[in-house]
């Protein structure tokens, strides 16, 4: 089983703290960090990174902290899911969106930097500190806010790839993610498995 993480300490622009990362794959910009937070590089931008090891399995997640700030911009944070690789960006996106004030599931498709939302829009505002967590297993992409299932959602475009990071922000401070972690999952690992287990 096969994990990592981040708590993105000091300063690096492109981020890759020590090869952990790809900046910029596909037809993303970049990230970096500053004060300890990952963002984004440029303005009006989709940026993301790719974990680039370890090799992370077909059952896995990715979950951060989400921090947002400038109330009426036009900002989001997205954890991500199954980036093939550096070059090409195909992933699942569970990304809160402040200035909307919800949350979306999104397939992209890349080279083309096509975003294909996933089911309905979640209508829960995204709050500073919250936890965005993403399972994905088999077809099923499963998404939480700190801990709670918001709904799941079927796709069997991508089968397998790295977890990843997504910003987009007017301004590159106001969208920001911290304590990030992710990793393989084995199927009674799945918070999403135990919350069905639990049910009577």
């Amino acid at each position: 089983m096969a994990s990592a993480s981040s708590t993105f300490d000091g300063s690096e622009n492109p981020l890759s703290e020590a090869g952990l990362w790809t900046s910029g794959p596909g037809s993303y910009g970049d990230c970096q960090k500053v004060g300890g937070r990952a963002r984004a590089t440029a303005s009006a931008q989709d940026d993301a990174a790719r974990l680039v090891t370890p090799p992370i399995g077909d059952i896995q997640f990715s979950e951060a902290t989400s921090f947002y700030s400038n109330v009426g911009a036009s900002r989001w944070t997205g954890v991500m899911t199954r980036m093939p690789s550096a070059t090409e960006a195909d992933s699942y996106i569970w990304a809160g969106s402040h200035s909307l004030g919800n949350h979306q599931v999104f397939r992209c498709d890349d080279p083309g930097f096509v975003f294909t939302q996933l089911g309905a829009t979640i209508a829960v505002a995204p709050v500073s500190g919250d936890v965005l967590r993403m399972e994905s297993n088999g077809s099923t992409h499963s998404v939480f806010i700190n801990g709670v299932l918001q709904t799941t959602r079927t796709d069997a475009t991508y089968t397998s790839g790295q977890p990843a990071i997504e910003f987009y922000a007017t301004t590159v401070s106001d969208a920001e993610l911290d304590n990030w972690s992710g990793g393989d999952l084995a199927s009674d690992e799945l918070i999403s498995s135990r919350l069905l287990l639990s049910v009577p």
